[in-house]
Formats: C-alpha cells, structure tokens, sequence
C-alpha cells in the first residue's frame, strides 16, 4: 500500500512539473512579444508573496533582469521538482509520530536509534556537523 501511495504521489509530481513546462514555455514566448510581461509578472508573483514592507525590503533586489535567469527557466523546472520529489519521501507525517532516526555513536560508531540513548532529565547533544 505505501507503494501504491508513493508512486500516486510521484505521478502527481510528473504532471504538477509538466504543467510548470508548458507554463514556463508560454511565459517566455510571451515575454519575447511582450517586453513589459515580465515586470508585470514579476510585480504580481511579488504581490502574491503577501509580504508587510518590512518582508519587501529583502526583495528589492529582484527586477526583470535579475529574475529573467531563473523564473521560467528549466532551474526554475529542476528546483520545483527537485522540492516536490523531497516532500514526498519524507519520513516525517503532519500531526504523526516523530520519527526516530538512527544515529552514530560517538566513541563506537555503531548505529544506533534516536530514543534509545535519550536519558529523562538529562540534554541530548547531537552534532549534525562535519569533524573535519
């Protein structure tokens, strides 16, 4: 069954990112015969975002030019699929159990689970970085 689901839930992915590819092909050849389209796309993606002005100030750097490189693009295409292809294998469930990884000990190197060396009353320490 968690086949079934996972493979619904890729097949949804293909067609959400095949939307994005003719869509993404549309909007160019509209910005190529309309100049001015990409502005007014860009200012009406912005508007979307439903940012106070504070949020806005971190995106002034943004304008035609500087989005022309991605928006629309097949990056824009990888990135969107790439995102969507991440959130469909996590292990994590909304309102569901955590998950409980398997980690490293330290001193031996052996796997072990997340829970089984948290101890009450005592912080966990977890380094998620490089020791090199």
């Amino acid at each position: 069954m968690k086949g079934l689901v996972w493979t619904w839930g890729l097949l949804g992915i293909l067609y959400k990112t095949g939307w994005l590819v003719a869509h993404s092909v549309y909007k160019r050849v509209h910005f190529v015969l309309d100049p001015q389209a990409r502005e007014r796309d860009l200012e009406q993606v912005t508007a979307s975002y439903n940012l106070p002005g504070e949020g806005l100030k971190y995106l002034k750097w943004r304008n035609a030019r500087t989005v022309s490189n991605f928006f629309y693009t097949r990056h824009m295409v990888v990135d969107y699929f790439v995102t969507l292809l991440q959130d469909l294998n996590k292990v994590a469930i909304l309102h569901g159990p955590a998950p409980d990884p398997l980690l490293h000990e330290a001193s031996t190197g052996e796997p072990v689970r997340l829970l089984s060396v948290a101890t009450s009353g005592l912080p966990l320490v977890i380094n998620f970085g490089s020791c090199t």
